[in-house]
C-alpha cells in the first residue's frame, strides 16, 4: 500500500523508487487540521487499488512534482475539491484554460453550498492560512528536515 503524506499528495510508483507528488491547483487540509484525516481517507479510497496517472506540471519550492493526476478517468483534484476535501489553488489558476477554471470554481461552489466535507463547518480555514497560523519558520523547516531524512534513509 503507498503512502501517503497528505490528501493533496500521493506517490506515483516508478520502476526504481516512489516519487511524491503534489495534485495541481489544489490544497487540501494539513494532517494536524480539521477535515485533514478526513481528506487523506477520501482520496486513499479514491485511488487505492488503481492505475494513477500523472502528468508533470512543475516542481514546487519543496522539490515535489506537482502533477495533473488522473484516476478513473477522472480529475483527482477536481474530485476532492467536488467532495469538499480540498480548495482550489486560486494562485496557480494561470495554468488552466478558462473551461477548467470555471469547471474548480463550480466545483468549489457546489460543495460550499451543498455543506460537504470541510464545508460542514461554518467557516473552515484554508490550508495557507492554517499553516500561516500554525507553523513557525523553524516548526516548517524541522518538518522538511524530517521528510529529507526519510528520503535519504528509504534510498
Amino acid at each position: 500500500m503507498p503512502f501517503y503524506a497528505d490528501s493533496d499528495k500521493e506517490n506515483l510508483d516508478k520502476s526504481i523508487y516512489a516519487e511524491v507528488c503534489r495534485c495541481f491547483v489544489v490544497d487540501a487540509p494539513e494532517t494536524e487540521q480539521p477535515y485533514g484525516p478526513q481528506a487523506t481517507e477520501a482520496l486513499r479510497k479514491l485511488i487505492l487499488g488503481k492505475k494513477i496517472e500523472g502528468e508533470a506540471v512543475t516542481r514546487d519550492i519543496y522539490g515535489r512534482i506537482v502533477c495533473r493526476v488522473v484516476c478513473d478517468k477522472r480529475d483527482m483534484s477536481l474530485t476532492m475539491i467536488r467532495q469538499g476535501y480540498a480548495w482550489p489553488y486560486y494562485q496557480y489558476f494561470y495554468r488552466l484554460s478558462p473551461k477548467e477554471r470555471a469547471a474548480y470554481k463550480r466545483a468549489a461552489l457546489l460543495a460550499k453550498t451543498e455543506g460537504l466535507g470541510l464545508w460542514q463547518e461554518k467557516n473552515p480555514t484554508a490550508p495557507w492560512q492554517w499553516r500561516k497560523d500554525h507553523r513557525t519558520v523553524f516548526t516548517r523547516l524541522m518538518y522538511w528536515l524530517r521528510r529529507f531524512v526519510w528520503w535519504i534513509l528509504r534510498r
